[in-house]
């Protein structure tokens, strides 16, 4: 009779990991610290190389568009600028479609269009919350236009987010 074939002894895998997490794992739990520091690294010259380049980019012209509320804030940090810190007016932004809803209604004056949004929108009440604009006014305060500086700290804000 023939011997039957023995089957070869399967090998037991031993795992260095007891826990059974992966190689990988252990390996960014180890170079956590490294991989932040690194990640912030790269992330703050990538901004600083954009700071650079923002001031001759079409980007930078952009708080100059009438139908834009960039336009609105920079006008409102520019009153800001120039003493009027609690904005104690009406304050909401006239943008084309503003005036062209506002003639739809029959308000083809401009002024006329203006008070009706102004209304709209609550009369003497912020028309947003007014961080942004003082933060902008007060960088017109310290540096001329102040849109360097606003790059500046919206560029660590978010490096900190």
């Amino acid at each position: 009779m023939a011997k039957p074939k023995e089957k070869p002894p399967v090998k037991k895998l031993k795992l260095k990991n007891p826990t059974g997490e992966s190689a990988m794992t252990i390996w960014f739990e180890k170079n956590y610290s490294k991989l932040c520091i690194s990640v912030l690294v790269l992330a703050s010259l990538l901004r600083i190389m954009l700071l650079f380049e923002l001031p001759h980019m079409p980007f930078n012209e952009l708080y100059k568009a009438q139908d834009l509320d960039m336009n609105f804030f920079d006008q409102w940090g520019d009153r800001i600028a120039n003493g009027d810190i609690l904005t104690d007016t009406v304050w909401h932004p006239y943008h084309s479609w503003h005036a062209h809803i506002a003639s739809s209604l029959g308000l083809e004056d401009k002024i006329a269009g203006k008070q009706k949004w102004n209304e709209w929108y609550g009369g003497k009440k912020y028309h947003q919350e007014p961080l942004y604009p003082l933060f902008i006014g007060f960088a017109k305060m310290i540096a001329g236009n102040g849109h360097l500086l606003m790059y500046i700290f919206q560029m660590l804000l978010g490096l900190l987010s």
